[in-house]
């Protein structure tokens, strides 16, 4: 992937200073907004292949799914079955999203306001906590406000350990790395039954990691590794 540079802090600095000036430059204008633009483009590439696993075709920018999965586990917070989506806004988050988001900004579990203070957080219907103790009630709580559009939301249901959805079933079936057979993840460890390789799956996660992938795009045919 050839990623958009870094722009320039000259660049900014001169774009500033001019119209500090009063002397409006449409070139430099739109030479330091395309390069914002792409800077940020990539950005959001970068974390939709992070969260999603998709990266778009460096020839046509069509939207391509990545095979290797190895940014989710089967178990924890960030596996895919722990993924909803807000019922208000429409946003794809984790629980663990709104539990973040009302430690960076606090509010009132009554009226959901912000709250104020450093020591004590209070609030304007007269509501008063001790930080560590608010910070100690959100793992509890089941009712919280989204971190997008602040509705209240109820925490989902997840699938048990033992109750596996379809989805989590198949992340169970990976490709073995020796041979094209399938491996199957048992009790941490991937094992083949083809040609007996065995490894521990966080070791086999690290390495996923760290290698390369060939995707052709259906779209323009264009193969890249990513």
């Amino acid at each position: 992937m050839q990623w958009s540079r870094r722009i320039k802090l000259l660049k900014i600095r001169r774009l500033y200073r001019s119209i500090r000036l009063g002397i409006y430059d449409d070139e430099a204008l739109k030479d330091v907004g395309s390069e914002l633009y792409a800077r940020c483009a990539d950005i959001a590439a970068v974390a939709d292949a992070h969260r999603y696993g998709v990266v778009p075709c460096p020839q046509c920018d069509a939207k391509l799914q990545r095979q290797i999965d190895a940014m989710y586990g089967l178990e924890g917070h960030g596996a895919k079955r722990n993924w909803f989506h807000c019922p208000h806004c429409a946003k794809q988050l984790l629980w663990t999203d709104c539990r973040d988001a009302l430690r960076k900004d606090p509010r009132c579990f009554s009226c959901y306001s912000r709250l104020q203070g450093k020591g004590e957080l209070k609030c304007s219907c007269g509501k008063v906590w001790e930080r560590k103790a608010y910070r100690r009630s959100i793992s509890t709580r089941v009712l919280l406000p989204c971190p997008h559009c602040n509705t209240v939301i109820r925490k989902p249901r997840f699938a048990a350990a033992g109750q596996e959805t379809e989805n989590h079933a198949a992340a169970r079936q990976v490709q073995c790395p020796k041979c094209p057979a399938t491996a199957l993840h048992i009790g941490g460890f991937i094992e083949c039954a083809g040609c007996g390789f065995k490894r521990r799956w966080r070791d086999y996660r690290r390495s996923l990691k760290r290698k390369d992938e060939k995707l052709t795009c259906p779209k323009c045919e264009h193969t890249s590794s990513f």
